[in-house]
């Protein structure tokens, strides 16, 4: 298993379909068929889903 996929939780073949549809940033071919993210592209990405699921759970207080 891939640093990528230890870090963000799913297999290459659900990365590459995320990154192919526009939904997870896209890697840096470094050769042949290696592949590599910027770390800080990898870590504004999961700062900005960890926000996005804040927001979905937390209460909504009803006055």
């Amino acid at each position: 298993m891939s640093d990528i996929e230890q870090i963000i939780g799913v297999n290459r073949i659900t990365l590459r379909r995320w990154w192919l549809t526009g939904k997870f940033p896209k890697p840096i071919k470094l050769n042949g068929s290696l592949l590599s993210w910027h770390f800080e592209v990898i870590q504004q990405w999961i700062n900005h889903h960890m926000n996005i699921n804040n927001e979905l759970n937390s209460p909504t207080i009803v006055q």
